[in-house]
């Protein structure tokens, strides 16, 4: 023969105290429910912590989103400018090396004014390509996320991509 189990269910223990002592037993009850309402706080605060950490993450997803938007609407505004500027140097560039009765040291200070030009718009153009590869690199995470499902599970390429001329849905 075993031991006899010793082990006490919650409602066996809260009947056989309320038996032995009334009292007793409305102060244990009382002391379960406080701890049940204890956790229970504990938890919705937690909860609570947990979703106001996931709204400012949102947050700040949405302000990240607003800045490569930005920066995308910036870079293409200053790109018309500087086309121009390229334009409108070589057409000096070019009316300077057939107009002769120009002074040499003059041609020489304007080639060396419209070189530079050329040079800081070439920088300008770098960093506005710059911002517009910022802008786009977002777009290029979601792509590599569609291409992980695709290589994962080919079928799924095919109800992807394969709604094209003469197939069947």
């Amino acid at each position: 023969m075993g031991r006899p189990k010793a082990t006490l269910s919650f409602s066996r223990l809260l009947s056989f105290t309320a038996r032995q002592d009334p009292q007793q037993a409305r102060r244990f009850r009382l002391g379960a429910s406080l701890v049940t309402i204890r956790y229970m706080v504990n938890l919705i605060g937690k909860r609570d912590q947990e979703a106001d950490q996931l709204n400012r993450q949102l947050q700040q997803a949405g302000k990240m989103a607003s800045v490569v938007e930005l920066s995308a609407g910036v870079a293409h505004e200053i790109n018309n400018p500087l086309a121009i500027i390229l334009t409108e140097r070589q057409i000096l560039l070019d009316s300077a090396g057939q107009t002769p009765s120009l002074d040499g040291e003059f041609k020489a200070q304007l080639h060396e004014s419209l070189c530079q030009t050329d040079t800081q718009v070439h920088r300008c153009k770098r960093l506005t390509q710059n911002l517009l590869r910022f802008s786009r690199r977002t777009k290029s995470v979601a792509e590599q996320k569609i291409i992980q499902k695709v290589v994962e599970s080919p079928s799924a390429a095919f109800s992807l991509f394969g709604k094209g001329k003469g197939r069947k849905k």
